[in-house]
């Protein structure tokens, strides 16, 4: 596998700085009052180099990634037949496709609440949707950090989080009436 060019592989090859190559792959060549003609050498090289920046990077000196994590606590969320995970999924896909973000599906295990809450707010994610019992101490844990978080389908003990669910109680009550002002009599 070859080596990935960097940004000082840019910026040697063009006979520039490293900030220059970074003003210009950001789209800031203007602002930074570099030449056309520097711009233009510059994205030549890139383009000859293969260089794409490194998000990582990026995100270090942006303090973010774009991304969002859904977290889910049972892995029997994920029957193939769940229409209701597949619905869900592709809501959250469409609106981050909507707001160019990446969607992340968190999967790892871990024993204590406090570790799970480390590593999704390590740095990997701009924020989490947690699909969580009410109780489930992780929903706790993040919104005692203020990290960016949105709970869904669960209502989390002490309204810790916001949090985004359906009124199954109306949503019954429509379905009844429904079925009566149709005629139906005996409703299970």
């Amino acid at each position: 596998m070859a080596r990935r060019s960097t940004i000082q592989d840019v910026a040697d090859a063009a006979g520039v700085g490293k900030v220059t190559v970074s003003y210009i792959m950001n789209g800031r060549s203007a602002e930074a009052r570099i030449s056309v003609a520097t711009r233009d050498r510059v994205l030549a090289v890139a383009r000859d180099l293969s260089y794409r920046p490194n998000a990582i990077a990026r995100s270090l000196v942006s303090r973010r990634t774009d991304v969002i994590a859904v977290v889910f606590q049972y892995a029997q969320f994920f029957n193939a037949g769940s229409t209701f995970i597949n619905e869900l999924m592709r809501g959250v896909c469409e609106e981050c496709v909507r707001q160019n973000l990446d969607v992340i599906l968190h999967t790892r295990t871990f024993s204590e609440p406090s570790s799970e809450a480390a590593a999704l707010m390590d740095g990997r994610a701009d924020g989490v949707l947690l699909l969580r019992d009410a109780n489930d101490p992780l929903t706790a844990t993040i919104a005692s950090a203020d990290f960016p978080a949105v709970a869904f389908f669960t209502r989390p003990a002490g309204d810790c989080l916001p949090f985004v669910d359906c009124d199954n109680f109306a949503g019954g009550q429509i379905a009844t009436r429904h079925l009566i002002e149709n005629g139906h009599r005996r409703i299970g």
